[in-house]
């Protein structure tokens, strides 16, 4: 049976990015990929229904040196055989002169300098033997929700629907809020609030996906611009889509 949203003890927003309509007929495989919260802290149960159940093949962590600092390593997933790889998506540590933007804000100028981030997530995803895989970052909000998005765009996914799969971590941030809070990363908020950095900003997806659309033509201009060839465009979707 099909899931959208599935539990997996020990981590926050783990999703099936199976089932969405494309422009041309088609639909993204499900059991295939996933987007998810950071998987530090994932029991031995949830190891087993990653390895078993679920069958993964690669973890894509975006997420920069201060959270690996801050988190430690990936827990229980060193130990196992799937493979890892980290690649910091638009790593603004390494940076100077970069604003500390609220979220939404943040969205286009994160893009405007990830393009080769993003050419080699998606090049990691669809590698031989590379599925099932997930990509996450911390909340697998903001770093993850964008790389999702340019994915689902690129296969020709619509709009309506990358938003609607964006928006559907907002069921998650409660928890996750909680979580950070519990872990003194967060004050307190009143009334279990939400915090700030950790908006839904849906229509800053909306905005990131036009302004790449209008300075590269396409969103698949945009991968072609930053290295992934026609024929790693071709096999993109002949590997993600049924």
């Amino acid at each position: 049976m099909n899931r959208r949203t599935i539990e997996v003890p020990g981590v926050f927003n783990f999703r099936d990015i199976g089932g969405y309509p494309t422009r041309d007929g088609r639909q993204t495989r499900w059991q295939c990929l996933y987007r998810s919260g950071d998987l530090h802290r994932i029991s031995g149960a949830g190891m087993e229904q990653l390895e078993n159940d679920i069958g993964l093949k690669t973890v894509v962590d975006l997420r920069w040196p201060g959270d690996l600092a801050r988190s430690g390593t990936l827990g229980l997933l060193e130990d196992s055989d799937i493979t890892r790889r980290h690649i910091p998506f638009g790593n603004a540590e390494r940076l100077t002169g970069v604003p500390d933007l609220p979220v939404g804000l943040a969205y286009l100028p994160l893009v405007e300098r990830s393009g080769g981030d993003a050419v080699r997530i998606v090049k990691a995803i669809v590698s031989d033997g590379g599925l099932p895989a997930v990509v996450h970052c911390s909340a697998g909000k903001d770093r993850t929700g964008l790389v999702i998005a340019l994915l689902l765009a690129l296969l020709g996914v619509d709009d309506e629907t990358i938003i609607a799969d964006y928006s559907l971590t907002a069921e998650h941030m409660l928890d996750w809020i909680a979580f950070l809070i519990e872990r003194g990363e967060l004050p307190p908020t009143p009334n279990d609030e939400p915090h700030p950095a950790d908006a839904i900003a849906p229509e800053a997806i909306l905005a990131m996906l036009a302004a790449v659309r209008s300075t590269h033509g396409s969103i698949e201009s945009y991968f072609r611009d930053h290295g992934l060839s026609a024929q790693d465009v071709g096999r993109t979707k002949h590997t993600l889509l049924e």
